[in-house]
């Protein structure tokens, strides 16, 4: 069945998808975002304009992951957190909801889709990537406090080759190791969730990177100071 509009052939690929292959969450929210330019769009010449940028991003983003480990749903759950902090964990609910509120919804799904292709340019720099920290970070095989920092970090404006980068890269392989060292219930992302969030610029990176070594280093974040981390390592300890 040939379908000669490209807004009707977004409409039937949102919503007929499911007598195939279930699609992922990156084709999903790619389905929605066309359709949205499609209703939403002021005119022809804009919705066929932002449909083309969206298939071009798209187009990079699939390239991608044919070079990088990461599954491409983790890098936009990753890409989503590092926008709304370490507990939003539905992505696709998420963005309709933000889009729903956004006032110029075309903007929105521009910057939102070019920011995500930077995050998956993003994890192929850092996959690639081999100096001493990332190496140490993806050795300790554990992403999940790191991805969301870095991915902000790099989308708000801090330069992977800048030294403010390293030490962010530092930093997470620092916490990373004390957090799988001390194990347990401890919960550090509360304590992380803020400082994420407050990242805005390279200045406000800075802050934030300082006020977490500050946070270890005066025994406020106890569970994870100098003191604990000797004392786990000159005990037994299981599953670490």
């Amino acid at each position: 069945y040939e379908v000669l509009d490209r807004g009707m052939a977004a409409r039937i690929f949102a919503f007929q998808n499911d007598r195939g292959k279930s699609l992922t969450k990156l084709e999903t929210i790619k389905s929605f975002l066309m359709m949205t330019v499609y209703m939403r769009g002021k005119n022809e010449e804009e919705k066929n304009s932002v449909v083309e940028e969206i298939d071009t991003r798209f187009a990079y983003i699939y390239e991608t992951t044919m070079r990088i480990n990461v599954d491409e749903d983790d890098v936009l759950l990753n890409y989503w957190r590092s926008r709304n902090g370490f507990y939003a964990d539905d992505a696709i609910a998420g963005a309709k909801d933000e889009l729903s509120k956004a006032e110029d919804k075309i903007f929105w799904i521009k910057a939102f889709v070019r920011d995500l292709a930077l995050a998956f340019k993003f994890v192929e720099l850092f996959e690639n990537d081999a100096g001493e920290y990332p190496v140490r970070l993806r050795l300790l095989n554990n992403m999940a406090y790191s991805y969301p920092f870095l991915i902000r970090a790099y989308l708000k404006g801090v330069k992977y080759d800048s030294p403010l980068f390293t030490g962010l890269m530092h930093l997470m392989e620092n916490l990373t190791f004390r957090s799988l060292i001390r194990g347990g219930r401890a919960d550090i992302l509360t304590r992380l969730n803020g400082h994420l969030k407050r990242i805005s610029d390279e200045a406000s990176a800075k802050v934030e990177i300082g006020k977490i070594v500050e946070a270890i280093a005066n025994g406020w974040w106890g569970y994870w100071s100098d003191a604990e981390v000797e004392r786990r390592l000159n005990e037994w300890f299981y599953g670490n």
